[in-house]
């Protein structure tokens, strides 16, 4: 049992599917937070988008460093480049037929704006002179691919607290991108791949990710005490992602054995789930 579950992981982690199956816990949040009725095709997009725009990604950082990657991820992309860069097209083009064939043309401009974003920015990751910025852009990219079609598609209008949520969301995805820049400082500084690590150092967005993870979550939670005690799932879902990176952080010795940080990390956003059940 043991080692199915240390294949499990192993695999799940190498080949983002963990990132790929957590977004549709962001889904169920977004879905709730804007009351909007969802085409099960979305459901299906959802995740394929997002894996392959995490794995040309990691193809393009594989590349790069080569066949003698630090970075077990890009050693693996690496290896299996060809069958993953086939994959990782034949994804994209499912995905973009879905959405071209099921969703409705509001949705489906959603979608190509995040195509947008995103291939701008495998393009300026190919290019490798932009550095700062890869952190911050993979954060609006997957915010605004999870919660801009719910958003087009809402039942109702959006208030204050639901502007509140998304705001929160995208800085949650941005201290899991940080976090995992610290994490994983010394394997990408040896295959020259560190972005904004490169600029500002280990210990100070360390530091920073801790503060802003713990003052945000703290803030998240005190949420219903302004809004009502009805929306109390919803900011304790918020307040979970943005205390996860502080968390694994603030014990990052413990979270360091056995990848133990991506159990949490990137798990951590399928929480959203808790919204499909009655409570």
């Amino acid at each position: 049992m043991a080692t199915v579950w240390s294949r499990f992981r192993y695999y799940s982690e190498v080949l983002s599917l963990d990132i790929s199956i957590s977004v549709l816990g962001s889904a169920a949040l977004a879905q709730r937070v804007f009351e909007a009725q969802m085409s099960f095709a979305w459901w299906i997009v959802l995740p394929l988008s997002v894996w392959s725009i995490y794995t040309a990604d990691h193809l393009l950082d594989a590349r790069k460093s080569g066949g003698a990657s630090n970075n077990a991820r890009h050693e693996f992309h690496y290896r299996h480049f060809k069958v993953l860069a086939w994959l990782t097209i034949l994804c994209a083009a499912a995905a973009t037929g879905l959405a071209f064939v099921f969703l409705r043309d509001l949705i489906f401009s959603a979608g190509a704006l995040v195509a947008a974003l995103s291939l701008m920015h495998l393009v300026l990751a190919f290019w490798g002179k932009v550095r700062f910025g890869k952190e911050l852009s993979v954060g609006l990219i997957y915010t605004c691919g999870v919660w801009f079609a719910p958003w087009l598609n809402s039942r109702a209008e959006a208030g204050s607290l639901e502007y509140v949520i998304v705001t929160l969301f995208l800085v949650a995805a941005w201290l899991n991108l940080f976090m995992n820049s610290v994490v994983e400082f010394r394997a990408d500084k040896k295959d020259g791949l560190l972005f904004a690590l490169n600029v500002l150092s280990r210990q100070k967005v360390r530091r920073l990710t801790i503060l802003v993870s713990f003052l945000a979550g703290g803030l998240a939670l005190l949420l219903p005490l302004y809004f009502g005690a009805s929306k109390t799932l919803l900011c304790s879902i918020s307040a979970f992602l943005l205390l996860a990176p502080g968390l694994v952080l603030f014990f990052e010795r413990f979270f360091l054995k056995n990848n133990r940080y991506r159990l949490l990390a990137e798990w951590a956003f399928l929480s959203g789930l808790l919204l499909k059940f009655p409570l």
